[in-house]
């Protein structure tokens, strides 16, 4: 139920020690005052059409996942009229708590949107006590990997894959939800079969799948079931070491990427500079990994803007040679919104890479996806051909 409420138009997070937040209207109940000790998650969002949407309501379909932990509490906010954000709560079923009409962004120097902050109360207690709250940034990879983490209790988004049996999986597989979902099915198949029935099946089916992670799951599987590879699918060294600097945000080693962070933004936003300081981290320490992937998000957020054609030329370098599977697969989502329509060189080239990309669970299937974007204008998977 959507609740409009106009009496407290504040939220006061951990006593008071961070900006409080502000809504002309809040949405879904919201919880004005947290004397506890649960994660809060603050989620800004733009629901302009024109602006980041698919983005916006990837990150909603997560955070609804994220409202059933219970150690866990989500406020979103956004700047749009009351009227706008009840449409959008309705038609996206979002869940938790939105303000509307907030300037909380200004508070809190949101740069960007979507964006989420995360504020923990727990782990920022010192010895005395003394409510002393950690803050830190999460990336929807990072929130959607610990989703999944917590399954299947996370959410009634995701039907209960585990119960299924061999034939309502199967018809799952081959129905029309979401092909992220179906590639989740895979795996559940892939357990309850025998490994000769598998193979027979994912081939068959292979030939038929549109959807990219789909079919990257069942290739997968099969490989596994082959004996080709172990089932080794875990996150990438950079999609690592951003959980450990979400985990403990205070430790000394994060200093070279909160330095980066701390730039100013005129340096964050200059194409060139932030492509300097991506090279000059090139090498294996969790440290690098996180700065290539804050600068290649910085090329995609904060360059494309005012250097677009430089911009372009860097994604597709970081593309092609970032070491780390998750910053390649961001360069290639930023091509999707920094190359144009049409891009058919981007298009070729993107294809060309998918060929031979070693991470074919996550960075191989969106490589081909935006590679078909760039082509087409679609975005939808079903409009792609199958690739047997």
């Amino acid at each position: 139920m959507i609740l409009g409420l106009f009496i407290w138009p504040t939220i006061l997070l951990a006593g008071g020690l961070w900006p409080e937040l502000q809504a002309v209207r809040w949405f879904n109940n919201p919880v004005f005052r947290l004397e506890d000790d649960r994660k809060v998650l603050l989620f800004f969002f733009d629901i302009d059409q024109n602006k980041d949407a698919r983005e916006t309501l990837r990150h909603v379909e997560q955070i609804n996942v994220l409202m059933k932990q219970k150690d866990w509490v989500v406020i979103g906010l956004t700047s749009a009229r009351p009227s706008e954000v009840e449409s959008f709560i309705r038609e996206h079923r979002v869940r938790f708590t939105v303000g509307a009409g907030s300037k909380s962004s200004r508070d809190y120097k949101v740069d960007r949107f979507p964006k989420l902050i995360v504020v923990d109360r727990k782990s920022g207690k010192k010895e005395t006590g003394e409510a002393a709250p950690g803050f830190s940034e999460m990336d929807l990879e990072a929130l959607t990997r610990m989703n999944r983490s917590a399954a299947p209790q996370a959410s009634d988004l995701w039907p209960e894959l585990s119960k299924m049996d061999v034939a309502e999986l199967m018809d799952y597989i081959e129905g029309d939800a979401h092909g992220m979902d179906r590639a989740g099915a895979v795996g559940h198949l892939f357990e309850q079969m025998g490994n000769e029935e598998f193979v027979r099946y994912a081939e068959d089916r292979i030939k038929v799948e549109t959807d990219p992670w789909a079919r990257a799951k069942l290739r997968y599987y099969t490989e596994v079931a082959r004996g080709v590879r172990a089932d080794d699918d875990g996150p990438s060294p950079s999609a690592r070491a951003l959980t450990a600097m979400n985990e403990d945000p205070a430790n000394e080693l994060w200093t070279p990427v909160r330095a980066y962070e701390a730039l100013p933004e005129g340096e964050r936003a200059d194409a060139d500079k932030v492509f300097s300081i991506y090279q000059s981290s090139f090498g294996d320490s969790p440290v690098d990994s996180l700065i290539r992937r804050a600068a290649t998000t910085d090329l995609w957020r904060r360059c494309a803007s005012s250097h677009q054609s430089v911009v372009r030329k860097r994604l597709l370098q970081i593309a092609a040679a970032d070491p780390d599977a998750s910053i390649r697969m961001i360069a290639c989502m930023a091509l999707g919104k920094v190359c144009a329509v049409g891009d058919t060189e981007a298009a070729d080239f993107l294809e060309s890479l998918a060929e031979h990309e070693p991470e074919t669970v996550r960075t191989k299937p969106m490589m081909e996806y935006v590679s078909h974007y760039l082509r087409t204008g679609q975005e939808e998977s079903e409009t792609m051909t199958p690739r047997p």
